[in-house]
Formats: structure tokens, C-alpha cells, sequence
């Protein structure tokens, strides 16, 4: 139904030309409803948004047949709009700073690695949403957390070992969307009915655009005159008719891509991004363990725990709400077979003779071991989600393989839920997990949950 209003409304239109607005809208000499300028005394055409998304899909399909001179099933988008599509679909799915974030400034809690993380994104862009997002870089801090807090300092003595510089450079690949086999009975209805609507959309832009140089541009006119030399105040109209301009455009995509996903006028989306980073702390980490010393204080040890890590992720998305997500993923860190083994302090006494009496030692609270070990553990783990209700609910199994004196394979089975907000990007993402971890002892078994928190938003 929704399909056959917009033919009839495209069928009614076309047919008729727009009416002149002398006092803000003119004509250019091709006599095209959607190729506008709105001054004689500006010399320049300021292009309304149908124009531009005509020119735009035209250069993209001549760009393909350059590439594919036997290709038929020409592009129904400019790249533009695919480029909007595929940064959005990245934010919606990945919204962590342990994935990939496309938030310009974020704070993440997350359960699974007992951490607070906080930072700032910028990508090549440049806040233009329309141009290909290609990279994201990040740069900010991790601070470790136990029992729900995250501790700094205390007493004036900066806990070097809880906090460290977080770096991350991620490189983003152009994507692809099907629309079925070329010819296909699906591919054909495809294009129909994005074809009817575009014409829909066309006509409504174009009458947005009257409207505005009705109703809106004598204002700005006004008030820029009374401002500015008339060179100044024609260039600043000139800038203002241009942003606006670019608003409609970005408008109009977003609405065909509603459309477009709404009605899941596609076969399947996919894309991929591939990560460097690397995790710094300030300081050592620091252990007092055994034998307690003759002062009465335990044994100082330390080791450095950096992390780095490059991973290989992809997405596919199918047009009935089920996405498969794909991980692989390198590390090399610092380690110790305490942080290994999950030791934890107990307090410690000892008895001495002072005078023919016995006494105890004030107590010490040391990590009891036979011998201290440090090294360097390489990994590589492979993660999948097979995600079912837009993302929403899924199953996701996970394996690791340790390298050096830590040689161990651990592995996870999980049932991750994530909660979106209304723009559909995910805000807290809860997983329930069996998981099975190795120490350098043994094994240990655990059930559970881990959940991140996403608090991007919050940062203005």
C-alpha cells in the first residue's frame, strides 16, 4: 500500500512545473525544477538537494562501469549515502570502547575486565558525515577497578599500577550491500519500489526548498544587509543558503535510508575493520608476597603489565534481523604467574622472644608463593555473535590460545543481550557466561555474568 501511494504521488507531480518565486527562488537556464539559485546578484548556483543526490548517483554509477564495463546492476546510491549507512550501522553494533566507538568523547565500564575507561575519538572525516569514513583513532586512559571502585591515589601516593594511557587506530573498509542476483524477481522489486520512493523524496525536497526561499531567505537577507557590505552580505547569504542546503541533503538521505531499512529493501550488508592497540600503565604492578623479611615487611616484586593487541573484525547483517559478528585477535603482554594464577593477600605472623616472652609480629598482608615468575604472554583468540532480534539478543562462543610459560587454552560460551536507546545504538551490554580459564595450577570453571556500560552520550 505504502508502495502504491508513493507512485501515485510521483505520477501526480511530475507533471507539473514549480511556479517562479520572484522575491527569493529562480531558475537556472536548463529550466529544471531541482537546479535553483536564489540571487541573480550572487553569481552561483547553490545546488538543492535533489540536484546534488542526481549528480552524485550519476558519478558513482559512471565510477562502477569504469570499474566493471559488463556490470548491469548499476548503483542505487550515491556514495555518500552509503558511506552515512555503514558509519551508522559500525555505531550501532560496536558501541564499546573495547570494540569500536564512534563517539567523539566516551566513558565505558566494563565488569569483564574490571575497568574504567574514558577517551576521545576523532576519524577522517572531520565532522562530515556525507565523506567515507576510512580510520578512527583514539586516544585515552584505562584505570583498573576492585569492588566497584576505581582507585587513583590514596594518601597523596599515586597508584601508578591502576592507571595507564590507552592508544587505538582502526582502519575501516568501504562495506558492500546486496540487493540480489542482477535480473532477480527480489533485485527488480528492490529497485522499484527504492526508485518510488526516491521520486516521493524528490518532490518533497524540492518543495522544502521553495519553502525555505519563501518563507526563510527574505529574513536572512534582510538581517545580513543591514549588517554587512553588500559583497559581505551576499557571501553570507550565499553560506547560509548553503548550509541549508546540506541539511536537506543529509535529511533526505536519512530518510530514504529509513526507508530502505524499515522495509529491508536489501539481501545483506557487510564490512570489516581491523585494530592496533596498545595499553601503557604509568607505573609497575606491585606484589608483596613472601617470605615475610626479618623487619617484618614482606618481599617487594613488580613486573610492567603493557597489552598490545591487532584484531580482525567483520559484520553481516541479513534483512530478517540476523547478524553475524566476527573477531581475530593477536596480544602480547606483560605478565606474572600471580596475575596467572588469581593469588590474593592474607594477612601473615610470626612469633619472636623478647625477654623470655613470646610476642607476635604485627600482622603482614602478603600473596603466599613458592617462587615469583614474570614474562611475556602471546595470544590468539577467535570470537563469533550470532545475534537474533535486531541485534538484541544472541549466542556467542569464544576460544584463546596462550603462547610461552603461560600455555594455556581457555573458552567461553555466552548469551549476550544488548540494550539499545532509540537511535538504536548500544548503550549496556550484558552477557551470561560459562567459561572455562587456566591458571598455571589448574583450571577454574565459572558462571556468571559480565556486563560494559556505555556513557557516551553524557559527553557533550
Amino acid at each position: 500500500m505504502r508502495t502504491l501511494t508513493i507512485l501515485l504521488t510521483a505520477l501526480l507531480f511530475s507533471g507539473f512545473s514549480y511556479a517562479q518565486d520572484k522575491t527569493s527562488l529562480k531558475l537556472t537556464s536548463d529550466e529544471t525544477p531541482t537546479s535553483l539559485k536564489f540571487d541573480v546578484s550572487l553569481q552561483e548556483v547553490i545546488e538543492s538537494p535533489v540536484t546534488r543526490f542526481r549528480k552524485e548517483l550519476t558519478q558513482t554509477q559512471k565510477e562502477y562501469k569504469k570499474r566493471n564495463p559488463e556490470g548491469e546492476n548499476l548503483p542505487l546510491y550515491p556514495n555518500g549515502m552509503l558511506n552515512l549507512l555503514f558509519a551508522e550501522k559500525i555505531a550501532t553494533a560496536f558501541n564499546t570502547s573495547g570494540d569500536l566507538s564512534l563517539q567523539e568523547a566516551y566513558f565505558n565500564l566494563d565488569t569483564t575486565d574490571d575497568e574504567f575507561s574514558f577517551g576521545y575519538n576523532f576519524d577522517n572525516r572531520g565532522g562530515e558525515v556525507l565523506n567515507p569514513l576510512c580510520w578512527v583513532a583514539s586516544i585515552g586512559a584505562k584505570i583498573k577497578e576492585s569492588n566497584g571502585f576505581a582507585n587513583i591515589a590514596d594518601g597523596g601516593d599515586l597508584f601508578e599500577d591502576n592507571i595507564g594511557v590507552n592508544i587505538k587506530f582502526t582502519k575501516i573498509g568501504s562495506g558492500r550491500i546486496g540487493w540480489g542476483t542482477s535480473g532477480s524477481a527480489k533485485a527488480v522489486s528492490h529497485r522499484e519500489n527504492i526508485e518510488a520512493n526516491r521520486e516521493f523524496l524528490y518532490y518533497t525536497y524540492d518543495e522544502k526548498v521553495k519553502k525555505y526561499g519563501r518563507d526563510e531567505l527574505p529574513s536572512i537577507k534582510e538581517k545580513n544587509n543591514a549588517i554587512y557590505t553588500p559583497v559581505n552580505a551576499a557571501s553570507e547569504t550565499k553560506e547560509s543558503m548553503k548550509d541549508k542546503m546540506d541539511e536537506f541533503y543529509e535529511e533526505m538521505i536519512r530518510e530514504e535510508l529509513k526507508y530502505v531499512d524499515d522495509n529491508k529493501l536489501y539481501t545483506f550488508m557487510f564490512n570489516w575493520w581491523a585494530t592496533i592497540e596498545g595499553y601503557l600503565p604509568v607505573g609497575d604492578k606491585k606484589y608483596d608476597i613472601t617470605p615475610i623479611l626479618s623487619n617484618n615487611e614482606a618481599t617487594k616484586v613488580q613486573y610492567y603489565a603493557f597489552n598490545t593487541n591487532a584484531s580482525y573484525n567483520f559484520y553481516v547483517q541479513k534483512p530478517s534481523g540476523v547478524s553475524l559478528f566476527g573477531k581475530l585477535i593477536g596480544g602480547v603482554k606483560g605478565n606474572s604467574n600471580i596475575e596467572v594464577n588469581g593469588d590474593k593477600a592474607k594477612s601473615f605472623q610470626s612469633i619472636y622472644v623478647e625477654d623470655g616472652i613470646s610476642n607476635l609480629t604485627e600482622p603482614v598482608s602478603a600473596i603466599e608463593v613458592d617462587e615469583y615468575k614474570r614474562f611475556v604472554t602471546t595470544s590468539l583468540k577467535a570470537e563469533v555473535a550470532l545475534f537474533f532480534v535486531d541485534n538484541k539478543v544472541g549466542f556467542s562462543p569464544a576460544i584463546e590460545k596462550n603462547f610461552g610459560t603461560y600455555d594455556a587454552v581457555n573458552w567461553k560460551l555466552g548469551v549476550p543481550l544488548s540494550l539499545k536507546n532509540k537511535k538504536g545504538e548500544s548503550k549496556v551490554n550484558i552477557e551470561l557466561q560459562w567459561k572455562e580459564t587456566k591458571t598455571l595450577e589448574g583450571s577454574k570453571h565459572m558462571f556468571g555474568f559480565a556486563s560494559s556500560f556505555f556513557f557516551g552520550d553524557l559527553v557533550k
